[in-house]
């Protein structure tokens, strides 16, 4: 897949919206009280977490590694981590909820150590609260665990002791080809790698989304606000940049993003701003011109 293609997809919109409407959520799904209590976050507090920190939307193309979070020296250590991912989940098709509905998003925080209950296998630098949402139809499953990782930035199993017939079982959360600290790994490298991509930020009433995105969506923004809103448009602003995109580059039009690769700046478009942060690439390029 290019780097623009998941841009050009027709059901792209439908997810950008669902990221966005998945934070108006009040409801907590009723599966949730067949939950583990140690897997089963506050409605309240985890809601309250998402609003805060909205949803993130990485470049289709990113490549990362599965079992390392960062690189020592290299990449910073973020007290907070997102990821909306798009893809079909393990753990919904296990439980049986419907995946079709909204997009599932991913909240890492950092947290002093890990609670009681919960035991890491080896040293940890690292540990982490991870809430995953799982919007379904006018309500919420929400699933916390815990990850550790090493100094060297690599995952560091967790596990919590659960009730069995035979005694205690260690629940490592594997689901498919990743454990509890490994699925913290793919959040924490995914937003790490936010620093290589145009940041785009639209905070729309109370829901914000931020996209990681190329300059070529960057162009598409600046184009849209020489368009005519539609009605869906002046609804959601946000599509209105994503059908842009597909007509700007349908019609081969370019636009000069020149004074937007030296630091961060804003635009409006009907009620909804957009915050665009060039990546490092782009600040150290215009940086060496005006040398």
């Amino acid at each position: 897949m290019n780097r623009k293609e998941i841009w050009d997809l027709e059901d792209f919109e439908d997810h950008v919206v669902k990221g966005l409407m998945i934070q108006y959520e009040s409801t907590e799904h009723k599966e949730s009280r067949f939950m583990e209590p140690m897997l089963k976050p506050g409605f309240n507090h985890a809601m309250n977490i998402l609003r805060k920190n909205g949803v993130y939307f990485p470049a289709k193309d990113r490549v990362i590694e599965l079992k390392s979070a960062f690189q020592p020296g290299v990449d910073p250590v973020p007290d907070v981590a997102l990821y909306c991912t798009l893809s079909t989940e393990t753990l919904v098709d296990e439980l049986g909820w419907d995946k079709s509905l909204y997009a599932s998003h991913i909240i890492a925080r950092k947290i002093p150590k890990l609670p009681r209950g919960w035991i890491a296998i080896g040293s940890y630098e690292h540990v982490y609260e991870v809430i995953r949402y799982f919007p379904q139809e006018n309500s919420m499953v929400l699933l916390r665990f815990y990850g550790a990782v090493g100094s060297n930035g690599h995952a560091v199993p967790v596990f919590f002791n659960r009730p069995g017939p035979r005694g205690n079982i260690k629940s490592f959360g594997e689901r498919g080809f990743a454990t509890w600290s490994e699925s913290l790994c793919i959040v924490i490298a995914y937003w790490n790698d936010r620093r290589f991509l145009f940041n785009v930020t639209a905070v729309e009433d109370k829901a914000k989304a931020i996209f990681g995105v190329y300059d070529e969506q960057v162009k598409s923004l600046l184009y849209a606000r020489s368009l005519p809103l539609t009605k869906t448009g002046r609804k959601r602003p946000v599509l209105h940049w994503v059908e842009a995109h597909k007509r700007r580059v349908k019609s081969g039009i370019d636009v000069d993003i020149t004074q937007h690769l030296r630091g961060v700046t804003e635009v409006e478009m009907h009620g909804t701003k957009f915050s665009i942060e060039p990546s490092l690439s782009s600040r150290k390029e215009t940086a060496l011109k005006a040398i």
